[in-house]
């Protein structure tokens, strides 16, 4: 592939013959992605189009399995631009990492910016000619399917593959313009990619480490790392358009196009004989430094968090040994990655003399951010908002339980509870299990605060024995349980069940058949019966022992050998969703049972055999 010479200057800002020599030269360029993209998008559309055809008999089923096919092809939007952007940006910006192809470009009678906008178009219509390609080459199947491969589908993916290499291909644009060779280039583009996700999980990973309820689910900062933000959109986008917000998106149309204009600024200002030079901008050297430094500090930290602490997931805070060697490790890391970002940057392996106070700083700076989230510098983990300021309260514990609290009441106890699990730190009386409880404030001001605690303790009774009430988290454990029982958590937590449309609800019993205790019998509550079963179900659950949270096992020896279960219709009418269920019991559901007794005596009630 070599350069066509001469091309003429030209009065408008694109150049007709540098466009046409370099579409001509990187040809082999633009059919391997053509291929690959008919071998990944179309072959398998027509296979799963042919298969469809044989196997299924009825237009839902079809639609179904055309839906699964266009599903996967939304990823493959997604790596279409993830790895064509960084490629086609590389070839065509030869002229950045190259001295022999840097001369040239300078020696052209064609102003820089039309050097830069003739290859950015080039790039950009590439990318996007492509895919636009493979969609027309589905022409024959929508023929032979008709409504069945839909049109608008086929126009939503190919939006998706337009966002994904719009916004990638001007993130591999701008990393080309700041590095001066194609290693450093395709690096800079998968920092920029991923970088805000990683720091954040690493934060995440060391800040939960060292402070106790701080374990937070969930990121906030994806839409920062733009390959990150494109593969959830990837995973929502076909046939789900209504779920994408569309402000995001236009956001990240509006800053490619910027950082489009930014890369064109820099390459009409760049000193071209930075080619071959690891970094063309000397501004951003110590900032790269410096990044690299702390990125590899949190790195070592979370490793040796995941690799050698025990209950790395847990969320329990380490030990004061522990702390301290992850400070160490941070520093150690901190000093590898400064000194490695200043030979790539220097392309030598002497950058010892020039990077030491950069490993210095960064080391301080990772103690110091140790410190801080150990000794609580900021109270940050002591904090609990005063009841007040709260709206309302969710709390969640044990196997997943949950309950909202909203009175002044309510509110004042989860706090209060919240600030005695504060000052328990973690400490129980067992090692191998724990009882996990969630405090999710939503403030008047609007904004929301999350804390998860994790108890170790022995609660619920093993083997006849029951927890130590006693034990500090026992205690803390009943508290939450009292709050988990009181009339405000009970409406809370069966609120599914209480205010469901009866019309809409499954009520199933599966007994212990009497004749053969081999099996189960099932028995579905007839609909015209269900308000009925209902309304009793309502007394038990409000006024008597129903679906009570007790550190006692569940499954009750004195009870009934059977099982109670309420579900809900799913909208679609395909299935039901489970909302509540229970053991029968004369003491904790009287109402429940006397009911099923009158009404349903074909159903035999074996009472459980005591253990004892």
């Amino acid at each position: 592939m070599s350069w066509e010479v001469p091309i003429m200057k030209a009065a408008s800002i694109l150049s007709p013959g540098l466009l046409k020599s370099s579409l001509k030269r990187f040809w082999p360029l633009w059919l391997a992605g053509l291929v690959g993209l008919v071998l990944l998008f179309d072959v398998p559309m027509y296979s799963t189009a042919a298969m469809i055809s044989k196997t299924a008999s009825t237009f839902a089923e079809k639609q179904a399995g055309m839906d699964s096919a266009w599903g996967a092809m939304g990823l493959l939007a997604w790596a279409y631009a993830m790895v064509g952007a960084p490629v086609v940006a590389i070839a065509l910006n030869e002229h950045l990492f190259d001295i022999r192809s840097a001369t040239f470009i300078g020696s052209l009678p064609i102003r820089r910016k039309s050097v830069y906008v003739t290859m950015s178009v080039l790039g950009l219509l590439v990318l996007l000619a492509i895919p636009a390609v493979a969609v027309a080459l589905l022409l024959p199947l929508r023929v032979s399917l008709g409504a069945l491969l839909s049109l608008g589908t086929a126009a939503e993916w190919y939006a998706s593959v337009a966002l994904s290499v719009l916004v990638l291909y001007a993130v591999a644009t701008v990393s080309c313009q700041l590095s001066g060779t194609r290693p450093v280039a395709l690096l800079l583009y998968l920092v920029i990619g991923f970088l805000a996700s990683c720091l954040e999980a690493a934060v995440r990973l060391v800040v939960s480490s060292l402070m106790y309820g701080m374990s937070e689910s969930g990121y906030m900062l994806e839409f920062l790392s733009p390959a990150v933000w494109l593969g959830e959109v990837a995973l929502t986008w076909v046939g789900n358009i209504p779920t994408i917000n569309a402000t995001s998106i236009a956001c990240y149309v509006v800053a490619s196009l910027l950082a489009m204009a930014f890369a064109g600024w820099l390459f009409c200002r760049r000193d071209l004989e930075a080619a071959s030079s690891s970094v063309a901008v000397a501004s951003l050297r110590p900032v790269l430094k410096y990044l690299a430094g702390f990125s590899s500090a949190l790195l070592f930290s979370s490793v040796y968090r995941l690799t050698h602490v025990s209950d790395a997931f847990s969320g329990l805070p380490m030990k004061p040994g522990e702390v301290a060697t992850m400070a160490v490790f941070m520093v150690i890391g901190g000093f590898i990655g400064t000194l490695f970002a200043e030979n790539v940057m220097r392309r030598s392996t002497h950058g010892l003399a020039h990077s030491w106070r950069a490993a210095v700083v960064v080391g301080a700076v990772s103690v110091a951010f140790v410190g801080a989230c150990w000794f609580d510098v900021f109270g940050v983990a002591h904090y609990v908002p005063e009841p007040g300021s709260v709206e309302r309260v969710m709390l969640e514990g044990g196997d997943g339980r949950s309950f909202e609290l909203s009175s002044p009441e309510g509110i004042a106890a989860a706090c209060e509870l919240q600030r005695d699990v504060i000052a328990n730190g973690g400490e129980g009386n067992s090692d191998d299990t724990t009882f996990n409880m969630t405090f999710a404030y939503h403030l008047a001001d609007g904004r929301e605060m999350w804390r998860y605690y994790p108890i170790p303790t022995s609660w619920f009774e093993v083997d006849g024995q029951s927890a130590d009430p006693k034990d500090a988290s026992i205690q803390l454990i009943n508290r939450f349980a009292e709050l988990a029982n009181s009339p405000e958590g009970r409406a809370s937590r069966f609120a599914s069940v209480l205010e469901a449309d009866p019309a809409k609800l499954d009520v199933v019993f599966e007994y212990l058949v009497e004749d053969d205790g081999s099996y189960y019998a099932t028995v579905t509550i007839p609909a015209d019966e269900r308000e009925d079963l209902l309304e009793a179900l309502r007394i038990d659950l409000m006024e008597e022992d129903a679906g009570l949270f007790s550190n006692e096992n569940l499954w009750d020896d004195k009870g009934y050998d059977g099982d109670f279960a309420v579900n809900k219709q799913s909208e679609d009418g395909l299935g039901s969703d489970y909302l509540f269920g229970m053991q029968l019991n004369d003491a904790s559901c009287p109402h429940t049972v006397e009911w099923l007794k009158k009404n349903h005596p074909e159903i035999k009630l074996l009472r459980l055999k005591s253990n004892g």
